[in-house]
Parts: C-alpha cells; structure tokens; sequence
C-alpha cells in the first residue's frame, strides 16, 4: 500500500550581501523550514534575488505519483539554486497531517546535520555548502506506515563577499 506524499517548497531566500550567511549563522539553525509554526530564512537573511533560483526535492527511490511505501528508506536529496551564487543552505521538516515527525530522518550526508525544534526533528546545512550556482544536500529518511506526510523545504544563497 502506497501513501500521500505532499512537498512543499517554502521558500528560496537569496542574499546579495554575504555578511548574513558568514557571521549570524554559517550553520543552519532548527525551526526555519517554512512549515506550521515555523518561520523561512528569511527571518534572519536579508538581501536581493537572482533571476534564476529554485529549490527541488529527489529521492532514491523515487517517489511514484508522490506517494511512498511504508517502512521504505529513501535517500532524500534537496538541491538549492540560485544563479551568480556560490553559498548555499537548508532546513527541512517532513511532518504528519498532525503537525509531528512523520517518519525517520537518519544518515545525514555531507554538510547536513540534524537539530531538533521543540519535539519536530530538522534537517539543516551543518556548514554552508560553496558551489557555483547550486548545492545538494542529502539524508535518509524512512516512511512511516501510514499516513500522508509533507515535505517542508526552505533554502538560502549568498554570494559571500562579506
């Protein structure tokens, strides 16, 4: 049996002037995913835009018809986009139709860590990653038996020049 599986890309904030990135947090801090309750990057990141940017969400193995099978473990991967930009981050939260952990979120891959907001489990940059115009940041996360579940995704670009 198969379940919903709803993705919600909050948010892409991108900061023209570096500063913000480097010294208020170059690592990511809980509860700025953009889900119920918690606010984007945008509450402490200040700046302009770029005429391309996005956010998109991928998972090995893929999601069919955005639904997942129970007790699977998928490797999720959140790419954020922004042209002329060489800093990026992330906050994640996959939530239930009750506002809770939906599921596991493990094994965080590179540059990723897990911090907790309140009994809500985040998945943040644990240094922001340096790359021309995106970055990818990875995680597992095991579905839960049942239930629909909601990916929560906001992600910031600076260009770093302090």
């Amino acid at each position: 049996m198969k379940n919903k599986l709803r993705l919600f890309l909050l948010f892409l904030f991108v900061s023209v002037s570096g500063w913000s990135f480097m010294f208020l947090s170059n690592s990511g801090i809980a509860g700025y995913t953009g889900s119920p309750g918690e606010s984007t990057c945008a509450n402490c990141h200040s700046g302009g835009s770029s005429p391309a940017s996005a956010i998109s969400i991928s998972s090995t193995p893929s999601f069919s018809n955005n639904e997942y099978v129970p007790g699977t473990t998928y490797t999720i991967e959140i790419t954020v986009s922004a042209t002329g930009f060489s800093k990026f981050g992330f906050g994640c939260e996959i939530l239930n139709a009750s506002n809770t952990n939906a599921g596991l979120m493990q094994n965080q891959g590179a540059g990723v860590k897990f911090l907790n907001s309140g009994a809500r489990k985040n998945a943040v940059q644990n240094t922001g990653k340096i790359n021309s115009g995106s970055a990818v940041f990875s995680f597992e996360w095991v579905a839960p038996q049942s239930g629909a579940a909601t990916i929560y995704v906001s992600g910031n670009a600076v260009n770093g020049n302090n």
